[in-house]
């Protein structure tokens, strides 16, 4: 059933992320059907780049050697012409903002799509990369990261916020209730965003 759900997904281009499992599996699958490579790994970039441009091109090792990675990324898509390209690796959560942003720039060209893994929690700097892609098991990502999670620490310090506004109320004097009330809402408004920071919440 995930592998129809996959195949469906890569008939229209989308990038296929899944969590904590490995993409050799399907790669031994899907290489049967589409045009694939396995990198395992995502860095170094320009040896995956090249390695890429080898396996779709008949250009010699040594020309293709002597590339820089824009050239490298612009040979791929030019051997590739009306094809597409899958690419496997793990551990996408080591990819760096200039490595996503060239992989990001592939997929755009609607010539390479990507299959990968990843284990842990990655760098913000690649959230945008992240965002072309369709987590299959999310449900267990959710699970293990505690995403499905009620929140109560909010709604905690509100309801603290208001008892100590209401005992502040009782002990001020009844002379000035205008300022009494400032003062009540000010005084838990200051509780309240104590309380937050030392539970690390801002």
């Amino acid at each position: 059933m995930k592998l129809i759900q996959i195949e469906g997904l890569l008939q229209k281009g989308n990038n296929i992320l899944l969590y904590q499992e490995e993409v050799e599996d399907y790669y031994q699958l899907l290489s049967e059907k589409y045009k694939c490579i396995l990198l395992r790994e995502p860095t170094p970039l320009k040896y995956n780049l090249q390695k890429c441009v080898k396996c779709v091109s008949n250009e010699e090792d040594e020309v293709i050697n002597k590339l820089n990675q824009p050239e490298l990324r612009d040979k791929l898509l030019e051997e590739l012409g009306d094809d597409i390209l899958i690419i496997f690796f793990n551990h996408f959560q080591v990819l760096t903002w200039k490595s996503a942003h060239t992989l990001h720039t592939l997929w755009q060209s609607g010539q390479v799509i990507f299959f990968c893994s990843f284990n842990y929690h990655f760098k913000q700097e690649i959230y945008r990369f992240y965002q072309t892609f369709t987590l299959i098991n999310k449900e267990e990502y959710e699970k293990d990261t505690g995403k499905n999670e009620i929140n109560i620490t909010y709604p905690l310090y509100l309801v603290v916020g208001i008892l100590i506004f209401l005992a502040y109320l009782r002990s001020a004097s009844t002379a000035a209730i205008a300022t009494m009330l400032l003062g009540a809402a000010w005084f838990s408004f200051l509780m309240v965003r104590s309380m937050m920071y030392v539970g690390g919440k801002v």
